[in-house]
């Protein structure tokens, strides 16, 4: 079975590199102050806003890295302070935790869904009495191999407690009236396939319709309550030993004042086969040290949004909120939204990543931008949802909608095409801003990267990585700028999507 990549050696975590951001800061406005010009143009009254627009988002980012290290500092006293924490939580909970799986069960993600399922199976006996995974297939999806394979692991006794039941379509109905009695004791495993026939009031569909669903038959087993608690996984994300510990350390250890905790999404090396996406995907967890540590941890309300993997939610509350949006692919930033409107100050950081793979290819990362702007751009236009709870994310959506028009290549053809050879600010004293707010983007790859690297299997080549990270930013900025504008267009309606994408991750 999979477990947690780098356990072989001894578990690491990044240090926060304030200094390399300072380095950053100074070598960007030493640039821009030797190429500004003091002349003014209407360009130049275009691009001051353009490229200032990013520094707020810049002073948050800050702001949430700072507390992050302030918290871990505290955590890791007495062992020296650490960026991410890997939890060192020894005790054990009798809570119920349920690990919710959406999956499409294609033959392309198999292999990583076994991954996903072995490691849960694998860590969480360490720090729970009770747990059970529901793995949420759509009708119609072949989860005969799946079944198979789970058979076959109780068959070798590799989980020897393991109960496998699987829920289709024409079982719904029994299935809602097993009882307790009816299954062994100790972890076990649940196959849930959505009917076909399944609907919710607001026409929820793709994951969000699989999200609900699950969330309705534990209901009809009585287990949104208090004391059951549900860990939200991807099927190309598996666990660690951090994060089971960090899990059971969530629930002991609230004391109810916190509902609900995100952690960090690293990428190892070992599961994406493409250099490029798994250089790209170095923002991924950068945003998550940063950004999310501000609102998720700092602010204790997720007004930035929400990841659909490594979340843990009180069962009772999120049968409260449901998952019941209409028409849309980010439905964690929806229930972001809802959770932060109804229970401000109550959601916090969880002590460890979680670890998944990159896209296989440019395509797919190209497909998946496209596809979560075009979902925020939905999101954040939906006069249903308070204005004031969005503001954050709607900032943060325009920032990054606003891409394909901030792209230093396109600013230097429109420059060339006018005969206007000056590309500085209004005023000088703009350029700080701008100097900063570049310096921070270059600083986020370089720390995403930290993460990634800290939780691979192998370390070689480290520094390499780091040196290729600066040169990488203006190679993967038109690349991330293309979904930008794919998505834009697909929010005006031209290729809107009609059916849920597969993203192959086979490792």
């Amino acid at each position: 079975m999979v477990t947690s990549s780098g356990e072989k050696r001894k578990a690491r975590s990044p240090r926060p590199s304030f200094a390399v951001f300072a380095l950053f800061a100074a070598a960007a406005t030493a640039l821009l102050f030797k190429v500004s010009s003091p002349e003014g143009t209407l360009f130049n009254y275009f691009l001051t806003p353009l490229w200032s627009m990013y520094f707020p988002l810049m002073l948050v980012g800050l702001v949430g890295a700072v507390h992050l290290r302030s918290k871990n500092t505290q955590v890791r006293r007495g062992r020296g302070s650490r960026f991410v924490p890997r939890s060192f939580f020894v005790g054990r909970t009798r809570k119920m935790l349920i690990v919710t799986i959406p999956s499409l069960v294609s033959p392309g993600n198999l292999p990583a869904l076994k991954r996903v399922i072995s490691s849960v199976i694998t860590e969480l006996p360490s720090h729970f009495d009770h747990f059970r995974v529901d793995v949420v297939a759509e009708s119609g999806d072949d989860v005969g191999p799946l079944i198979k394979w789970l058979v076959e692991i109780r068959a070798n006794h590799s989980c020897e407690y393991l109960d496998l039941t699987c829920v289709a379509e024409d079982e719904a109905e029994s299935a809602a009236d097993r009882t307790d009695e009816d299954v062994l004791p100790g972890p076990r495993v649940r196959v849930l396939v959505v009917p076909s026939t399944y609907s919710t009031p607001s026409q929820a569909r793709f994951k969000t319709r699989a999200n609900h669903n699950a969330m309705e038959v534990r209901r009809l087993h009585g287990e949104n309550d208090e004391d059951t608690y549900v860990y939200h996984l991807d099927d190309d994300t598996h666990i660690g030993k951090d994060t089971a510990a960090s899990l059971a350390e969530f629930i002991e250890r609230s004391d109810q004042k916190y509902l609900l905790a995100q952690g960090v999404l690293a990428f190892p090396r070992e599961l994406t086969p493409s250099l490029f996406c798994w250089l790209a995907d170095a923002i991924r967890p950068a945003d998550d040290l940063t950004r999310f540590a501000f609102f998720t941890g700092a602010l204790g309300t997720p007004l930035g949004g929400l990841h659909g993997e490594h979340l843990i939610v009180r069962a009772d509350i999120e049968d409260e909120i449901g998952w019941d949006y209409a028409n849309t692919v980010i439905e964690d930033a929806y229930f972001a939204i809802e959770f932060s409107r109804r229970y401000p100050g109550q959601s916090s950081t969880l002590n460890s990543y979680s670890y998944g793979a990159s896209p296989c290819s440019v395509r797919d990362l190209v497909r998946q931008r496209r596809r979560w702007l075009e979902g925020l751009l939905r999101l954040v236009t939906n006069r249903r949802l308070p204005l004031k709870s969005k503001i954050p994310l709607a900032y943060a959506v325009i920032c990054w909608g606003a891409a394909p028009f901030q792209f230093i290549g396109l600013v230097l053809l429109v420059s060339v095409a006018t005969g206007i050879n000056n590309t500085s600010p209004v005023s000088n004293w703009i350029l700080p801003f701008w100097s900063l707010s570049l310096a921070f983007i270059f600083w986020q790859y370089f720390e995403g990267c930290k993460v990634n690297l800290a939780a691979s299997t192998s370390q070689r080549r480290r520094w390499a990585y780091f040196f290729i990270m600066i040169p990488f930013v203006y190679i993967v900025v038109p690349v991330e700028t293309f979904a930008c504008l794919l998505g834009f267009v697909r929010f005006l309606g031209p290729g809107r999507q009609k059916e849920s994408e597969v993203i192959t991750k086979p490792f």
